[in-house]
C-alpha cells in the first residue's frame, strides 16, 4: 500500500518543501478555475472497497477549496484513507470554528509552515505580511483539537541559525511531527540562490534542532538532505514522492509536479545509502558544486539499483496516467510518449518501461553513445536498447513494436539531452 495521494485543488496551497504557493510565481498558473470534484469522490468510492494508500493530501487556498475542500474530505474519511491532510495557508485556519468545522469534517493532520522565530524574517521569506502571526493562531487553534499539527521548516541562509528556536517554538505550540526541508528552487533567481546553504552550515545546525525534537519526544523528518552529512540521524531522512491525482489534461499540466527541483549525487552508484538519498538538488551544486569534501559513500552491502525518480499519476479508478516524470525526456518520444508508464531519470540512463499488446513488457534504456557497446540503434546522442522483457512476445515482435519508438527518437535527437557514460 503505498504511503500518500495528493489532490492539488487549486494552485493557492503551498507545496510540500516551498516557501511559497505556485500562484507566487511571475506567471502564476491557471489551477483549480474548473476544478470538478467528481473524479476524486468517484476515486474514494472505489478506494474504499480495495485501499491502496494510507493518507491523502488536500493541498489548496483559494476558492475551489472553499467550494468543494469539506465534500472532499468527507469522501476521503469514507473512501479507505486512514489519514486525511489539508496542506493549505495559516490564514485560513485563524478562526477557532473554521478549525472545529475542519476536523468534524475528518481532516486529522493539518500542515503549518513556521521558517523563523522573528516574525519580520518569517513573513519575508512567505513574502506574505502576517504570515507569522496567522501561523502562530492555527497552532494554538490545532491544539484545543483532536488534529495534528504538522510544521514544516525551510532551512535557508537567512534561518539556519535560528533551526533549534523554530524546532522549540513548534514544539511549545503543540507540533506532533517537524519536517525539515533544505531549500531546493526549481529556477532559482539570483536572490533565490542566495537562500541556499552549503552543508558545512547546514548540518550542523540542523543536528542541534533534530536533538531538540528528540528530547521532546517529537518525531523529526529530514527532506533534501544527503544522507551521509547526517550521521546517526540520517535515519530520518525521507526522499519519497506521493502518487498524484489528477482528474484532467489540462489541469495537470498546469499543476504538474514532476515539475520539481532535480537531484543527483556523484557517489550514487558507490553509496549503500543511494536508495533512500537523493543526492544535492542541481541549484546547490549550481551554487557550491558537488561537495565532494562533505559527501562520503556508505560501503554497499547490496547491488545498486538506479532508483524510480519519477511521479506516478492516478485517475478516478486509480490507474496509471501516462506519460509522468521528466518532460523533456518524454518529449524524445513524440507522440509515443503516450505510451510509456514514464521515465525513470538517472545521470547515466533513461528508462520507459513499455507494454506490448500481448501484455508483454520490456524497459527502454537510452544510454550515453557509445560506438563500441552492444546496442539496438543509435540516435545523434544515445545508445537505444531494451531490456527486462517479461511476456510472449519473440525478438522479432519486440523489434517491430520498438521499432517507430526508436526512430522517433533518433529524429527528435538535437544534441540539447545527454548522459554521462560514466557508470
Amino acid at each position: 500500500m503505498a504511503a500518500d495521494l495528493v489532490v492539488m485543488i487549486d494552485g493557492e496551497g503551498p507545496m510540500p518543501g516551498s516557501l511559497r504557493s505556485p500562484s507566487a510565481s511571475p506567471s502564476p498558473p491557471s489551477l483549480g478555475e474548473n476544478f470538478d470534484p467528481r473524479p476524486f469522490l468517484e476515486f474514494c468510492t472505489a478506494h474504499r472497497g480495495a485501499p491502496r494508500y494510507e493518507r491523502v493530501i488536500l493541498v489548496g487556498d483559494g476558492q475551489p477549496l472553499e467550494q468543494h475542500g469539506f465534500a472532499l474530505a468527507e469522501a476521503a474519511r469514507r473512501g479507505g484513507f486512514r489519514r486525511v491532510r489539508l496542506d493549505t495557508r495559516p490564514w485560513r485556519l485563524t478562526n477557532p470554528r473554521q478549525v472545529q468545522a475542519v476536523v468534524q469534517a475528518g481532516v486529522a493532520e493539518i500542515s503549518v509552515g513556521l521558517h523563523a522565530t522573528d516574525p519580520a524574517l518569517h513573513d519575508r521569506l512567505r513574502d506574505r505580511p502576517g504570515d507569522f502571526r496567522d501561523a502562530k493562531k492555527c497552532l494554538a487553534n490545532l491544539a484545543r483539537l483532536d488534529a495534528e499539527a504538522l510544521v514544516y521548516i525551510v532551512m535557508t541562509s537567512a534561518n539556519v541559525g535560528q533551526l533549534r528556536p523554530v524546532a522549540q517554538l513548534a514544539i511549545e505550540a503543540g507540533a506532533r511531527r517537524i519536517d525539515f526541508w533544505a531549500y531546493a528552487p526549481l529556477d532559482p533567481t539570483e536572490s533565490e540562490q542566495q537562500l541556499l546553504v552549503p552543508l558545512d552550515e547546514l548540518a550542523p545546525r540542523l543536528l542541534e534542532a533534530i536533538a531538540t525534537c528528540r528530547a521532546a519526544e517529537v518525531e523529526a523528518v529530514i527532506h533534501h538532505v544527503p544522507v551521509c552529512v547526517l550521521g546517526e540521524e540520517g535515519a530520518r531522512v525521507d526522499a519519497t514522492e506521493p502518487d498524484h491525482f489528477h482528474d484532467h489534461s489540462q489541469f495537470w499540466a498546469a499543476a504538474d509536479p514532476s515539475a520539481r527541483p532535480r537531484f543527483n549525487c556523484l557517489r550514487e552508484a558507490q553509496c549503500d545509502a543511494a536508495e533512500v538519498c537523493l543526492g544535492l538538488s542541481h541549484a546547490h551544486v549550481n551554487r557550491f558544486g558537488w561537495e565532494l569534501d562533505r559527501l562520503r559513500a556508505l560501503p554497499r552491502t547490496r547491488p545498486w539499483r538506479p532508483r524510480d525518480r519519477s511521479v506516478r499519476r492516478v485517475d478516478a479508478r486509480g490507474r496509471a496516467q501516462a506519460p509522468h516524470g521528466h518532460a523533456r525526456w518524454l518529449d524524445l518520444l513524440g507522440a509515443h510518449a503516450m505510451g510509456v508508464e514514464g521515465v525513470a531519470l538517472t545521470r547515466s540512463e533513461a528508462r520507459y518501461p513499455l507494454q506490448m499488446p500481448d501484455g508483454t513488457r520490456f524497459v527502454l534504456v537510452i544510454s550515453a553513445r557509445d560506438d563500441a557497446a552492444r546496442t539496438f540503434k543509435q540516435s545523434r546522442s544515445f545508445n537505444l536498447a531494451y531490456t527486462d522483457v517479461v511476456g510472449p512476445a519473440t525478438e522479432r515482435a519486440i523489434a517491430a513494436f520498438v521499432g517507430p519508438v526508436l526512430d522517433t527518437i533518433i529524429a527528435n535527437d538535437d544534441g540539447s539531452l545527454s548522459l554521462d557514460a560514466r557508470r
